[in-house]
């Protein structure tokens, strides 16, 4: 997989570059804003490159490993009839795995956006006992939203390719960038609406750290101010950015992937 890990990385920084930093669209919607103000569309980009370092060794991780597993679980006649399981549980261990060099790559790009020195920060990420505490407690609450979401993207990205291809009746080239991009987007995007809650709950859990709340606190919280549509709240802004995000990311992904073959093979 050594090859869909250098590819996954490069789509990852294309996605990342060209989409801007997921993290400041979810807080860009959630945060307040003056009547009348103005959207500036620059403030998505803010920590751009430090987020292309935090996202393409992770991402090179969740497509390589993707990519193996899928390999691994269709040689057996249950997965093959049941490609959608296999598509989610590949994608889920890649995300799960790919998870744990983001999120303490999350944490230090945090401290330095806040002022710290890179020193500094990767001393308190990893040297400090309270900064590991608090790395691992965030990076555990990031997986009851990161996980589902990036199953769910490749999912229906792998399986809406795979049945254009088998259906006789639909004229339609999935290789093509922009096919790849169209199918990208409706798993971004789905996997990212329907993970709109998860980013509640876990967004919640970091920013109020020092409550130690659990995802059944924040979840009776959220009833409680908000009912159920709280659950919701910034799901178009999610569900946009997610759906760009990922069409960039897998059309890139799948163009390199093409162009690497024939030095892989």
């Amino acid at each position: 997989a050594e090859g869909d890990e250098g590819e996954g990385s490069i789509g990852s920084s294309a996605s990342v570059g060209l989409g801007g930093d997921g993290d400041s669209a979810d807080e860009f919607a959630r945060s307040p804003h003056p009547e009348g103000s103005a959207f500036n569309i620059l403030e998505l980009y803010d920590g751009v490159l430090a987020n292309i370092f935090k996202e393409g060794p992770a991402s090179a991780l969740y497509l390589g490993l993707y990519e193996a597993s899928t390999k691994v679980l269709f040689k057996y006649e249950f997965f093959s009839s049941f490609p959608l399981l296999a598509y989610l549980l590949s994608g889920a261990l890649g995300e799960f795995v790919g998870s744990t060099i983001r999120a303490p790559a999350e944490a230090v790009k945090t401290r330095v956006q806040t002022g710290r020195n890179l020193d500094s920060a990767v001393n308190e990420v990893f040297l400090d006992e309270d900064g590991r505490t608090n790395t691992f407690r965030a990076w555990s609450s990031s997986l009851f939203r990161d996980v589902p979401h990036g199953a769910v993207q490749i999912a229906i990205f792998e399986i809406c390719k795979t049945a254009i291809i088998n259906n006789p009746n639909i004229d339609f080239d999935v290789n093509t960038l922009l096919s790849e991009a169209l199918l990208g987007a409706l798993g971004g995007g789905i996997g990212g609406f329907l993970t709109t809650p998860a980013d509640k709950i876990t967004t919640r859990i970091i920013s109020n750290s020092l409550e130690k709340l659990s995802p059944s606190d924040v979840v009776q919280r959220i009833l409680k101010e908000e009912g159920v549509a709280g659950f919701f709240d910034g799901a178009l802004q999610r569900t946009t950015y997610w759906a760009l995000a990922i069409a960039i990311f897998l059309s890139c992904y799948c163009s390199f992937r093409q162009l690497a073959v024939p030095f892989f093979l």
